[in-house]
């Protein structure tokens, strides 16, 4: 055959509808639809595969060594060490300017709060990790994931609310006063009959 023959038979084997605006494409060289610009590319996938879409691969996670109570209790204590020892500059300097010793204190606590969380990790926290909880051993099956259908959405009800026949004037800021003054006076009556 032909490559154009073929091309032509290829064509009308994979006639592939936009599912958005429902046009035919016209070739297979066509990515777009022509009348809204739909990409056809995963539709033709989905036809040529018989609508089942390759399920998507994660990438593995990378694998850490867990690390142990006793080393994590160290560095957090390390780290506030660190913190208590950077800022002594800066509190020294705030505590010259304020004239008294006790913002040096807060650099103190830092200190002695580092301090003391390396020896407790150091004395009372286990040095193996936690064993890590067992993986279940049956996997799960390996599922093809398919689009869903498209529904177009489809109402048969009427519109609600009153139609714009049914709806009333809304009554006029004058009509009141001018009513009143259609009526006759009262109080100006019963000062005549006086």
């Amino acid at each position: 055959m032909p490559a154009t023959a073929e091309k032509a038979h290829y064509d009308r084997a994979m006639a592939i509808y936009c599912p958005q605006c429902g046009s035919q494409r016209m070739s297979s060289d066509v990515r777009f639809c022509s009348r809204c610009g739909f990409n056809l590319e995963s539709v033709e996938h989905l036809v040529a595969t018989a609508g089942l879409a390759a399920a998507p691969v994660a990438a593995p996670a990378p694998m850490l060594a867990p690390v142990s109570p006793r080393k994590h209790g160290i560095r957090v204590g390390a780290k506030i060490l660190f913190a208590s020892i950077v800022s002594f500059p800066v509190i020294f300097a705030f505590a010259i300017a304020a004239g008294t010793p006790g913002p040096l204190s807060a650099t103190g606590l830092l200190f002695l709060l580092g301090v003391s969380r390396m020896i407790y990790a150091r004395l009372f926290e286990d040095e193996f990790p936690q064993p890590a909880a067992p993986l279940p051993l049956v996997a799960a099956p390996p599922s093809a994931a398919a689009l869903p259908s498209y529904r177009a959405p489809v109402s048969f009800a009427p519109p609600r609310g009153a139609t714009t026949g049914e709806l009333q004037a809304p009554p006029s800021v004058t009509e009141h006063t001018t009513n009143l003054l259609d009526r006759p006076n009262v109080a100006h009556a019963a000062e005549e009959n006086h």
